[in-house]
């Protein structure tokens, strides 16, 4: 996604503001005061601040990859959240947490339905049903893993594993396909 130079502008402005004051304290009113520009101006960008927030996400470019384990896909999205960790915790401590999850999701799908190309045998219906669920589960984990202040990166990573991993999603696709 190529953003303008003035959607640059608005995703920076608010994550410094995000910086200096609660989430919950900055309005389309209040970015658009520092920013110097109209209401319309920010809504011919964005629909509303979780569609900012959501694109602040995008525009970080963590992009699903053809990596080769599981283990590298979660690293890949612990690393992501610790990197701008401040924000990505106040960000799950707001209203706007549902733009975390939703990226969070989105992120795994793609991950896991790339993942699952090496697995030949079964349909791409079935593939989508398995990315999902792997997808929902895993998100939910981490992004609980990562609010809880007794985690770090290699804890949320290590318990993950715990729940997923290349031994059971090959039971998964062994399940699928002999219930078919």
């Amino acid at each position: 996604m190529v953003s303008s130079s003035l959607e640059n502008r608005i995703q920076d402005t608010f994550i410094k503001l995000a910086r200096k004051i609660p989430l919950e304290e900055i309005d389309v009113s209040k970015l658009c005061n520092v920013l110097k520009i109209t209401r319309q101006t920010f809504y011919y960008h964005y629909k509303n601040i979780y569609d900012l927030i959501l694109s602040i996400y995008i525009n970080k470019r963590l992009v699903a990859t053809n990596l080769a384990s599981i283990k590298e896909i979660i690293k890949e999205f612990v690393f992501f959240l610790y990197k701008d960790e401040m924000f990505n915790k106040e960000v799950a401590d707001s209203n706007a947490f549902q733009a975390l999850k939703d990226f969070s999701f989105s992120y795994f799908f793609q991950s896991f339905s790339l993942f699952l190309n090496k697995y030949e045998s079964i349909d791409s219906y079935t593939k989508r049903k398995i990315a999902k669920y792997l997808s929902f589960s895993i998100s939910d984990l981490i992004l609980d893993l990562f609010i809880d202040s007794n985690y770090d990166e290699t804890k949320i990573i290590n318990e993950c594993l715990l729940f997923i991993n290349e031994k059971i999603i090959g039971n998964i696709v062994i399940n699928f396909k002999s219930n078919k």
